[in-house]
């Protein structure tokens, strides 16, 4: 899944696929999602909806949230299920200023939820089109400067360990949509829905690639064996994009 407003996005944006299903009528976010106060809804795929949202507590107490919840027809999904609370269990092992947070994971009647930092500001997709768009080309500085961000906080997903031991850790999906900036420019790497972590278990099945074929390595379409060298690869073709302004054609 690619999420334009996953944990970041304007907060008064809402995407096109949620403004189409607004125009046929679909029914509204909740008020109440377990402990959080649904306040607008960002966006959705074909596995969940994201929301932003806040943890009231006392004496005025409030924390905004980003809330990302499983669809009701992929909760009967068991392979869509396990995809959602893998995303959670490899996002709960990561601490780094350049990648989003996981707070929590819960259940709501039956069907499970991720909270997590909410960012404040567009992916890197956006701010593509936005330069695009104005005829205006991203900086040299601007882009290097995002990128090793992102590289900052990929190293930090790559040599995670667990009891010891590497996790072998790959996000699998690099890409402008899964990185968001911050409008203090602060960039934070997300969506680790097609992640995988050896030490949690995690295997993929031969032949089955993971990821937009735009930044995926010859390697792993050559192989379908993913390390962190792919992901190496699908951030030096966000440079190029960022650089040049054109998108890459997969071959």
């Amino acid at each position: 899944e690619s999420w334009r407003g996953a944990a970041g996005g304007n907060p008064g944006e809402r995407d096109e696929v949620t403004e189409e299903a607004d125009r046929a009528g679909r029914v509204g976010p909740p008020e109440r999602i377990g402990r959080y106060r649904i306040v607008a809804e960002i966006g959705r795929g074909g596995m969940a909806v994201v929301y932003r949202a806040s943890l009231d507590g006392p004496r005025g107490f409030a924390k905004e949230v980003c809330l990302k919840r499983i669809l009701p027809g992929a909760a009967d999904d068991p392979a869509m299920v396990d995809m959602f609370e893998r995303e959670a269990r490899i996002a709960a092992t990561l601490q780094h200023a350049n990648v989003v947070q996981v707070f929590d994971f819960e259940l709501h009647e039956g069907s499970p939820f991720l909270v997590m930092e909410l960012v404040d500001g567009p992916s890197l997709w956006q701010v593509f089109n936005a330069a695009a768009r104005a005829g205006r080309p991203i900086s040299v500085a601007a882009a290097c400067g995002m990128v090793v961000q992102a590289l900052r906080g990929l190293h930090h997903v790559h040599t995670r360990s667990l009891e010891g031991r590497p996790m072998g850790l790959v996000h699998r999906d690099v890409s402008l949509h899964n990185l968001l900036l911050m409008r203090n420019g602060e960039l934070k790497v997300a969506d680790f829905g097609i992640a995988r972590a050896t030490q949690l278990g995690e295997r993929t099945r031969t032949g089955v690639l993971k990821g937009k074929l735009a930044y995926i390595a010859p390697e792993y379409v050559a192989t379908g064996k993913a390390d962190h060298r792919g992901d190496l690869f699908s951030i030096g073709v966000v440079l190029h994009e960022l650089l040049s302004g054109v998108r890459r054609t997969p071959p």
